[in-house]
């Protein structure tokens, strides 16, 4: 791949008690410049006993639900995590993905630009739990955005507690 990454290791020990996580962008869909934008997720179960999670898509036109188990100590790769768990919502579609486990999981994941033969690129993605959240009246900062004529950045926002929210953003 070409991607330009820095993926920090995490304890195991962080799974236990985040039974409610999400990724904020998973896709499968077609972009501009002839991309093809996919995701591919990793779930770990660090636990003692096995465990189901329930995953929610939520996108333009409605939500869409699958389940996975995992074996204690059990990690499991979803490539193309849109046409693998959720092939009713194949072709262009794009959301946020949020994981419920009774124990909690470890999840990583990378979304990428798919140009077969030719290779792809792409940015690791890690799962967030709801410490990485904002709350109702925080304020965030992002980072290194940039907008010129060589440089373009994205931004999406999730409500994660599904009872609304608004968003400003001065640039």
């Amino acid at each position: 791949t070409s991607d330009a990454v820095c993926i920090t290791a995490k304890r195991a020990s962080e799974a236990f008690g985040e039974s409610d996580q999400l990724f904020p962008v998973v896709a499968r869909t077609e972009g501009a410049f002839d991309t093809h934008w996919r995701t591919d997720l990793r779930f770990l179960n660090a636990g003692l006993q096995s465990q189901g999670a329930v995953l929610t898509l939520s996108a333009l036109g409605g939500e869409h639900t699958a389940s996975i188990n995992l074996a204690a100590g059990n990690m499991r790769a979803i490539h193309d995590v849109i046409s693998t768990l959720f092939p009713a919502g194949t072709g262009n579609l794009a959301g946020a993905l949020r994981v419920r486990s009774p124990q909690g999981l470890l999840l990583a994941g990378r979304i990428y630009n798919d140009q077969g033969a030719e290779g792809t690129y792409g940015q690791f993605l890690p799962g967030a739990g709801s410490d990485d959240m904002l709350a109702p009246g925080d304020e965030g900062v992002l980072l290194h955005l940039a907008s010129t004529e060589s440089v373009r950045c994205n931004v999406g926002f999730t409500d994660f507690g599904g009872a609304g929210a608004g968003v400003q953003v001065p640039l």
